[in-house]
């Protein structure tokens, strides 16, 4: 094989390589302007993949400008191609075509002859968007944190500030979500409930906390479903965690959102244990003392009634002495008359 048939076979196999590609490659001759600009480029071979970004053969391709493929071309493709052949080295950089609306990644490589150069390039709008997708998201997400922190911190800053207050409150205070888990409860609670206890850990949960019906057995559970209407200054009875019970009045509410959604329940009690007592003891010594006056009122009714049965067996023999006495007393001394009545 001679070398000129080695040289076309060697051509050969490099077009077939340039023809099949999946990379966009153009051939062109820059043009320049009367100040040595770059305004344009000729465009001298195209390959299949070139062909398919154009939208045109290659026929319709060779030989013609690329401002007369496309009416706008940015400046700043021109100013990159005529840096590199100027420079005599291959750059590579990506750009946005404001024209087409979307990104490329290009490479230029000078080649000999007269302002000649290749570019290598290929569509990576896809990719330039989920990368602006995954920076957005990742900025969206240092925000999002950055904002967690600013809420939680604020929100710490408030449940203290809330917790300062409720501690201040003269009656048990309990705060819950919807589910009835305690969420804040202050001083006064803990008190309440403590008794003689020396729990430390209170309980988080609204049922652990046991209420009864008035002197009585029968327990009182937390349901999610509260009514409508405030639940306002109910007496109920209540177990210290010593076992020891009390009595509280309490009220209850349901706090919700602008839908009209529960977001907590809010409970406040207070204890009147020794009030309650002392109201017992005010209630058996006013019975007590109605009691002895119910007696005195007997006794007294049974005493006016021996009175008068006492005056009335009495009567008829005082009124015969009281009669011989008023003869005696008028007639003579010695009389027959006072004798008689004597006798």
């Amino acid at each position: 094989m001679s070398k000129n048939d080695a040289f076309k076979q060697e051509a050969g196999f490099y077009r077939i390589l340039f023809e099949n590609i999946p990379i966009a490659i153009q051939i062109n001759q820059l043009i320049f302007n009367e100040t040595g600009e770059p305004v344009d480029y000729l465009l001298l071979d195209v390959n299949h993949a070139a062909e398919k970004y154009m939208g045109l053969k290659r026929e319709e391709l060779i030989g013609k400008r690329i401002k007369e493929i496309y009416s706008v071309v940015e400046k700043e493709w021109f100013t990159r191609y005529g840096q590199a052949v100027k420079a005599g080295k291959a750059d590579r950089f990506e750009i946005y075509s404001e024209a087409l609306g979307r990104w490329y990644d290009v490479q230029v490589i000078p080649l000999e002859g007269p302002d000649k150069f290749g570019i290598f390039y290929q569509d990576i709008t896809e990719l330039k968007n989920k990368e602006a997708s995954e920076k957005k998201a990742l900025i969206d997400r240092k925000i999002i944190e950055i904002e967690k922190e600013h809420y939680m911190r604020l929100a710490k800053e408030k449940a203290a500030w809330l917790q300062t207050i409720m501690d201040l409150i003269p009656a048990g205070v309990w705060i819950s979500d919807p589910d009835g888990k305690v969420i804040m409860i202050n001083k006064e609670a803990i008190n309440m409930y403590r008794g003689s206890s020396s729990i430390s850990d209170v309980p988080k949960e609204y049922n652990s906390y046991k209420i009864f019906l008035p002197d009585s057995d029968e327990r009182i559970f937390f349901e999610p479903y509260p009514p409508k209407e405030s639940v306002i200054g109910m007496v109920l009875d209540f177990e210290r965690f010593d076992g020891t019970r009390g009595t509280m009045v309490a009220s209850t509410e349901a706090l919700r959102d602008q839908a009209g959604k529960i977001i907590n329940y809010v409970a406040v009690a207070m204890d009147i244990t020794t009030l309650r007592q002392a109201e017992k003891a005010l209630e058996k010594s006013e019975k007590n003392a109605l009691d002895l006056v119910e007696k005195l009122r007997q006794v007294d009714h049974n005493k006016n009634a021996f009175i008068n049965r006492l005056s009335h067996e009495l009567r008829n023999p005082l009124a015969s002495i009281m009669l011989v006495l008023e003869l005696i007393d008028k007639a003579p001394s010695g009389s027959q008359q006072a004798l008689k009545a004597l006798d």
